[in-house]
């Protein structure tokens, strides 16, 4: 299990590295807000389920005029490239869409897709904890 999560925080990492939405200042400081909606959606998963969690966090985009500071959309794009380095996911400036897609086929291991969002989840959280939290 330990060797498990260490993986996962990698991934976090690197799809950290890869989001210029949730800093403040590439590498050093995150919105604050993000730390609480990262902290919701295993919770949300859990208490809710898969799908309804997803559908909740992906109506949830920046719009023009918007003044607030989150989005739950830009979590789950995060969650996508933890999950998988698959094109679909990976390449996609948008691997929410991608993620709710999957969530929503028939054939897809419900059960085993929401074990990985909740562990994605707990790992980003770990890593988004240890840089400076900033509210704007």
């Amino acid at each position: 299990m330990k060797s498990r999560n260490e993986k996962l925080m990698q991934l976090a990492q690197k799809a950290l590295d890869g989001d210029g939405a949730i800093w403040i200042k590439e590498g050093q400081s995150i919105l604050d807000a993000y730390n609480g909606q990262i902290a919701a959606l295993s919770v949300t998963v859990a208490l809710s389920g898969l799908r309804p969690a997803l559908a909740i966090y992906y109506q949830d985009k920046p719009n023009a005029g918007t003044k607030r500071k989150a989005y739950r959309r830009t979590v789950l794009n995060l969650i996508a490239r933890m999950i998988t380095q698959d094109d679909e996911y990976h390449n996609n400036p948008d691997g929410s869409e991608a993620l709710l897609r999957h969530a929503l086929d028939e054939s897809t291991d419900l059960k085993f897709l929401k074990k990985e969002v909740i562990e994605c989840a707990i790992a980003l959280k770990q890593v988004v904890r240890t840089y400076n939290l900033v509210s704007k």
